[in-house]
């Protein structure tokens, strides 16, 4: 019964946001440590995106129409935002004076466009099986 409990939980939109939020301020305090020199960068950036997400997952936790049509839409900007960055780390890839910076950023990237990607799918799936119900789609539901 704890299995499915956790199964649940795991499986509830919003979860995985909290968990890269994590992710990257463990990521920002290393690199601060790693890089000095770019200490504002190494800040900013990272706890920024930590922040949209941290937004998204208690828009989703809340349960509201409208609060998950918003995470929803933050989550597609995310994907968009993410798949660019991807995109450019694999050219960055091709080139060999910024090989090392392209393999560094391009898993962080990936990882954070499958979690937007994941996440939507989570949001789709509970809208489909809450469709027919009277509060109408758009609000997710535990499963």
């Amino acid at each position: 019964m704890n299995t499915q409990r956790l199964t649940s939980l795991l499986l509830r939109p919003g979860i995985t946001d909290i968990g890269c939020a994590l992710l990257l301020v463990v990521g920002s305090v290393v690199a601060v440590r790693l890089e000095p020199a770019y200490r504002d960068f190494w800040t900013f950036v990272p706890l920024s995106v930590a922040l949209t997400l941290l937004l998204a997952a208690t828009l989703l936790v809340v349960n509201v129409r409208v609060a998950t049509a918003t995470a929803a839409a933050i989550h597609v900007l995310l994907l968009i935002l993410f798949a660019l960055g991807a995109l450019l780390s694999a050219f960055l890839l091709v080139t060999i004076l910024f090989f090392g910076t392209g393999l560094v950023l391009l898993p962080p990237f990936l990882a954070l466009a499958a979690n937007s990607f994941f996440t939507l799918r989570r949001i789709v799936a509970a809208n489909r099986a809450k469709a027919a119900s009277p509060r109408g789609p758009l609000t997710c539901v535990a499963s």
